[in-house]
């Protein structure tokens, strides 16, 4: 048997899900180091600091408009939500 995934990498929100489930629905948004540019947070962690981000933290959302715009911090947000999210890797 086949199985189907899909992610939708969304300016705000990226949603993976595979036959009828969703697997993951986390905000497209990075957090960074402003002096080393190192992604600190992704997904709700760094949404969460929206409200009051640290002076040495930099928010930024990798999709515009529908287009990667950030390629690397895009990539590190994938890369970290399936690291963190094992339901996310079919077999």
């Amino acid at each position: 048997m086949q199985k189907k995934a899909a992610i939708d990498l969304g300016s705000a929100n990226l949603f993976a899900v595979a036959g009828a489930n969703i697997l993951l629905s986390e905000p497209s948004a990075v957090a960074l180091d402003r002096v080393t540019g190192q992604v600190l947070y992704y997904g709700a962690r760094a949404e969460g600091l929206l409200a009051a981000p640290p002076r040495n933290v930099s928010l930024l959302r990798p999709f515009r408009n529908g287009v990667t715009a950030e390629l690397e911090y895009a990539e590190a947000i994938l890369s970290g939500m399936i690291g963190e999210n094992q339901s996310l890797v079919l077999e």
